[in-house]
């Protein structure tokens, strides 16, 4: 028995916070989370294994976080589809021997929201999912800032994110 709480939208929109409240709160994120920067100097609270496997996923599949093109029809379907399921599926029950509660931040995880949903089935969690909206502008902004995208890119991948969150 356990639940999992999915942190899901736009990288830049504000998820590192509210994940880090989530964990002060009691919330399991794992021991190997993501070292801060100067971007993000209180942590981006991202499990690496997390974010290791969907990047292994997006390359997989020929795309990137900054990659708004849809996902092909049938990526679920495909090998290393079924590997990041393995992969976290044993992830988030390693992690619910440590707390009940499992929050997962990672914006790409917004793009794999099927996916989430069948490890939760195969773990046999009960799955929950916050959304969180910071304007387009604002993550434009800080989208430049971080990675140089331009203002374009930044509001077609915001809204490319939240579609696929929802």
């Amino acid at each position: 028995d356990g639940q999992l709480l999915l942190v899901l939208g736009m990288h830049r929109s504000g998820t590192s916070a509210l994940t880090g409240l989530m964990q002060k709160l009691g919330a399991e994120l794992g021991e190997e989370l993501l070292a801060p920067t100067l971007d993000n100097p209180k942590g981006y609270f991202e499990n690496a294994r997390v974010v290791t496997a969907h990047e292994a996923l997006f390359a997989a599949l020929g795309r990137s976080w900054q990659n708004p093109r849809p996902l092909p029809e049938d990526w679920r379907a495909t090998a290393a589809g079924d590997e990041a399921h393995e992969t976290l599926t044993e992830l988030l029950r390693a992690m619910l021997v440590e707390g009940r509660l499992v929050a997962v931040k990672d914006p790409r995880a917004s793009r794999f929201a099927p996916l989430w949903i069948d490890v939760a089935r195969a773990a046999r969690v009960e799955l929950g999912a916050i959304l969180m909206v910071r304007h387009p502008a604002e993550v434009a902004a800080s989208l430049y800032k971080r990675d140089g995208l331009s203002r374009a890119r930044s509001h077609l991948l915001w809204i490319v994110y939240l579609l696929d969150a929802e």
